[in-house]
């Protein structure tokens, strides 16, 4: 998979944690895709569990639509 264009800079915490896990999925390899998964690990930090929930549903479906 290939990373979507996202050419976006996020606006808040779920927004910023959606795009750390698109990047974790499609990075080209697997210290790239660490450094975005404890990227997102720490933004998660803070949120509630139905709010992570809902990120990734959004990661997922960006990456499905592109």
């Amino acid at each position: 998979r290939s990373a979507p264009a996202l050419g976006v800079h996020p606006v808040n915490r779920p927004h910023a944690l959606t795009l750390a896990l698109v990047l974790a999925i499609t990075a080209p390899d697997r210290k790239r895709a660490g450094a975005c998964v404890a990227m997102a690990e720490q933004l998660a930090r803070g949120m509630t569990p139905e709010q992570v929930e809902t990120c990734k549903a959004q990661a997922l479906e960006l990456i499905d639509n592109n």
